[in-house]
């Protein structure tokens, strides 16, 4: 099965769709080069095939 992954901000999910971590990271750097928003404002969650939240991508993760 391939992971969902959610971009949300201040701790609420905006989007959500089937992509890889790649392609969330991709996503992830493109809305945080906002200057209006900081970088902790904006993070990734893997979600289960419920849409529950399996736990939250790290930053050094998404960095890498």
């Amino acid at each position: 099965m391939e992971k969902r992954f959610a971009i949300a901000y201040d701790g609420f999910v905006q989007s959500q769709s089937m992509m890889t971590l790649d392609e969330a990271k991709v996503v992830w750097s493109e809305k945080i080069k906002n200057r209006l928003l900081y970088e902790y404002d904006c993070s990734v969650y893997e979600l289960d095939e419920n849409k529950k939240i399996v736990r939250v991508v790290p930053y050094e993760e998404l960095r890498a």
